[in-house]
């Protein structure tokens, strides 16, 4: 329509230099001329039109400077750009490329010790890969040195020197190798000399996506002709979601491994030294490994008639696969003698037909033993008390083991014991014990009695003599009267006020070494008192006793005694009426 403004786009050739031809201005439509391009016509508009005035001081742009709203800046383009490239490069790395693993060196045959050189291909760049053997164990890197430069003019990433070691001896840290910028690495894996013969699956695992990669290898012993393996070719894992276009992807080809047996470590263990004889159980642990998946049955067998002293925690168990469990091995040395004892022990399982041997040895040692002396002396009084005890102190002057004693006397009494009888003792270590004599409970006479006490440990033994001495009791000797008889009317005093006979006795001690202690009763006529009653004589001592009889009609005699440890002293008395 005639005066209707419209978006016009002006060529770059007829403007001067500066002007883009990306920009457009508004212009009002005017009828074409022959004028030429680069002249502007006035502008008319309808009636009644009041064209804006611009503030004052401003200048009018000009129709032919560049509008700064008109495009978006190159930097945001070349972000979305990169932004839509990564993405779609991952994307195809997630659906189409799946990881593979290859051989360098071809063959997947090798035997312990050989090294193969694992190629990776199509994983992620930059992300991290670790490795494990049969779905159980760890891989990890036993060092990185002289062997990354081997394997450069395969691959111009750095190769990585790796062996099979115990998952507790390396850290996790060192399981896993990052992937070059290509999607590729190269490592090197050293088999172990304990991997079991037989097929092993080493798998490559991206750490923080569930793609992985497989390869099977077949370990045999140099000069065995290797079983029939799968090829080596990798088994990749599908793991992106379906996509509504008509890409194509890879299906996951699942790998049904059987379960079994799949390791044993340690392969041998070694028990002791220990002394001959010692009775504590000697114990450590082994780890059984289960590879596939399902419960695994297993049982260990050994020759139980040709090593009686060796003991598992549990002869049969259960392990759900893939898995492991710690198994007790255990040794006894009661008894042995001095030598070093070994068996087999073979696990195999229900599932199949691998097995797990396990060697174990054992030492034993002569044992040696040491006493602070071997002689003691010991002396009592029949009848009296028994000696003192006195200490030994046992020492062990070789390994770990258990002491023991034996006990006899030359007149077969058990008057003679040790306490404690036995016990361990590690090596150096030392223990005392008590060695007493009994004179009461055996009721030994006067006489001089030998023992011997016999300390061993195994077949080493140290004896340890032992003498007794029983002395004779301190013995009641009556000086006064002597004959030790009262005829009261010629050696005793009527004492008439008291209506009581007062007689004197005169005692004695015997023991010239010894002190004697004495009491007195009496019996025949009542209420006869002695003054004193009781006492303590020194060795060789003695001492006067009043003694005092109620008068009475003569009718009946009176038996005055002393009473000491080893005899009773006895006094007869008797009286006559006097007119």
């Amino acid at each position: 329509m005639a005066g209707s403004p419209f978006v016009q786009n002006v060529a770059n050739a007829g403007y001067p230099s500066g002007f883009y031809a990306s920009q457009t201005q508004q212009l009002p439509h005017v009828p074409h001329t022959s004028t030429p391009p680069h002249m502007l016509h006035p502008i008319s508009h309808s009636p009644g039109y009041s064209a804006p005035r611009p503030p004052s001081g401003t200048r009018r742009p000009s129709p032919y400077q560049p509008n700064p709203g008109g495009c978006a800046p190159v930097w945001l383009i070349f972000v979305f750009a990169a932004i839509l490239i990564i993405t779609s490069v991952t994307s195809i790395g997630l659906t189409v490329l799946s990881p593979g693993l290859s051989l360098l060196n071809g063959s997947t045959a090798i035997t312990p010790g050989g090294t193969l050189q694992l190629h990776g291909t199509s994983f992620i760049p930059g992300s991290s890969v670790t490795f494990s053997l049969d779905g159980t164990t760890p891989l990890f890197f036993a060092h990185q040195g002289s062997s990354i430069q081997a394997l450069h003019n395969v691959n111009s990433l750095p190769a990585l020197g790796i062996a099979s070691v115990h998952i507790d001896q390396i850290p996790s840290a060192n399981n896993a190798v990052t992937v070059g910028i290509n999607g590729t690495f190269t490592v090197a894996f050293t088999i172990d000399q304990s991997w079991k013969t037989g097929q092993h699956t080493i798998r490559a695992s991206e750490r923080f996506s569930p793609r992985s990669a497989s390869i099977t290898i077949d370990v045999h012993q140099s000069g065995e002709t290797p079983a029939p393996s799968p090829s080596a070719s990798p088994s990749p894992t599908a793991t992106d979601t379906p996509s509504p276009t008509a890409s194509p992807s890879l299906t996951a080809s699942p790998s049904s491994t059987p379960s079994a047996l799949s390791c044993l470590n340690p392969g041998s263990v070694a028990l002791g030294p220990v002394s001959e004889g010692y009775n504590q159980a000697i114990s450590t642990q082994v780890t059984l490994c289960v590879g596939g998946s399902g419960m695994v049955n297993w049982t260990a067998n050994w020759d139980q008639n040709q090593a009686p002293w060796l003991k598992l925690g549990n002869n049969t168990g259960q392990i759900q696969a893939p898995g492991q469990q710690q198994i007790s091995i255990s040794a006894l040395a009661t008894n042995l003698k001095a030598g070093n004892y070994s068996a087999t022990v073979t696990f195999s399982s229900q599932q199949g037909s691998a097995t797990e041997t396990l060697n174990v040895s054992f030492t034993v040692q002569t044992g040696c033993i040491r006493t602070s002396q071997q002689t003691f002396h010991f002396a009592g009084v029949a009848g009296i008390s028994d000696p003192q005890p006195q200490t030994a102190v046992v020492s062990n002057c070789g390994i770990v083991g258990t002491w023991s004693t034996s006990v006899s006397t030359d007149n077969n009494v058990h008057w003679l014991g040790v306490a404690p009888a036995r016990g361990g003792l590690n090596g150096g270590s030392t223990q005392n014990v008590t060695i007493s004599t009994s004179i009461l409970k055996t009721q030994l006479g006067t006489g001089t009695y030998n023992g011997t006490i016999l300390f061993a440990i195994g077949s080493n033994q140290v004896s340890v003599s032992v003498t007794l001495t029983v002395q004779a009791p301190p013995k009641i000797i009556v000086i006064y009267p002597n004959p030790p008889s009262y005829n009261a009317s010629t050696q005793c005093t009527l004492n008439q006020s008291f209506k009581a006979w007062t007689c004197i006795a005169s005692i004695s001690n015997n023991s010239q070494s010894m002190s004697l202690s004495w009491k007195s009763f009496s019996s025949g006529v009542p209420n006869i008192t002695f003054k004193p009653s009781s006492d303590t004589l020194p060795p060789g001592g003695g001492e006067r006793v009043i003694i005092s009889i109620p008068e009475n009609s003569c009718q009946r005699p009176a038996t005055l005694s002393f009473v000491g440890p080893a005899n009773t002293a006895n006094i007869s008395w008797s009286c006559s009426n006097i007119p």
